[in-house]
């Protein structure tokens, strides 16, 4: 039969402890890691649609509003939204 002392036991432990500790954390990085890249991937698209629909509206702003009533402010216009005051 085996015949094992403390320091083995706790030695084993310790290796085993370590082991497990290091694999959760490395499983929590891995997701962490794998949910950023895809919010990355979601915020670059996001970003290319703003910026088509910024040009858009850029030409048209240029062209006379195409149509929409949309027409470029005035430089002494306010611009915050609120007139009158």
């Amino acid at each position: 039969m085996f015949r094992f002392t403390i320091r083995e036991l706790v030695l084993l432990t310790l290796v085993v402890a370590l082991g497990v500790g290091w694999w959760a954390d490395h499983r929590r990085m891995t997701s962490a890691r794998e949910i950023a890249e895809t919010r990355a991937k979601l915020l670059e698209q996001r970003d290319s649609e703003w910026q088509r629909v910024n040009y858009w509206l850029t030409q048209t702003l240029e062209n006379g509003g195409g149509g929409f009533g949309l027409s470029k402010p005035e430089s002494n216009a306010p611009r915050d939204g609120v007139h009158g005051r």
